[in-house]
């Protein structure tokens, strides 16, 4: 219950900074995030969950602006457990998901073409807010334990969309380097890759 409040909170809030900001674009943005988790002991993949945000965009300038979004973010990956004795990797099935309510802000550089299509690049900071995680294999289940509540990171982006009328749509790649690991403790990942790709649609206000 308790995370489900926080995500409302949240959500409340980045309304409130809406109208406070006077944002000149609304967006949402949909697709598949690339992410793969790597720990001691197994063999991993990465895995291609679903993504999804909200966004602001606003101070807009001719070549530069501000943009601000949250959504969910699910990180994760596939993974192998290591037979020990025979020295081989079992080929099961088994999942790690972990799911965040991101929040990120990025300065943008931008190309103003009268024709309405324009390329951007941007960097911020971001982070993220853990509200769940799970793993299922062929030979165990259960809740995720043992992962950090908050992580701080970086959003770096490229992207192009088309402005048609008051409507918007493009496509926007992201990569999501990360601070902290998403382990604390003894169990530590010792590689952590997360990038999107997705699909947004705007509407100037």
């Amino acid at each position: 219950m308790m995370k489900k409040v926080t995500t409302i909170g949240f959500i409340c809030f980045f309304l409130c900074l809406s109208m406070v900001s006077r944002a000149q674009v609304i967006k949402i943005e949909n697709g598949i995030a690339i992410t793969d988790l790597k720990v001691k002991g197994a063999s991993y993949n990465p895995i291609y969950p679903y993504q999804a945000s909200i966004g602001l965009e606003y101070m807009d300038r001719d070549h530069w602006g501000l943009s601000s979004s949250v959504g969910f973010l699910r990180k994760g990956t596939s993974f192998g457990l290591l037979d020990e004795e025979a020295s081989m990797v079992e080929k099961g099935d088994g999942r790690l998901h972990l799911d965040y309510l991101t929040l990120n802000t990025t300065f943008r550089l931008k190309t103003n073409s009268l024709s309405g299509t324009n390329a951007y690049v941007g960097v911020g900071p971001r982070v993220d807010i853990y509200l769940d995680g799970r793993y299922k294999s062929d030979y165990l289940s259960g809740k995720e334990t043992g992962t950090h509540k908050l992580i701080a990171g970086l959003k770096a982006e490229v992207g192009i969309d088309q402005q048609i009328g008051r409507y918007r749509i493009g496509l926007n790649a992201s990569y999501l380097p990360s601070f902290v690991k998403p382990y604390g403790g003894k169990t530590s990942t010792t590689k952590e890759q997360t990038f999107t790709l997705g699909i947004v649609l705007g509407y100037l206000l």
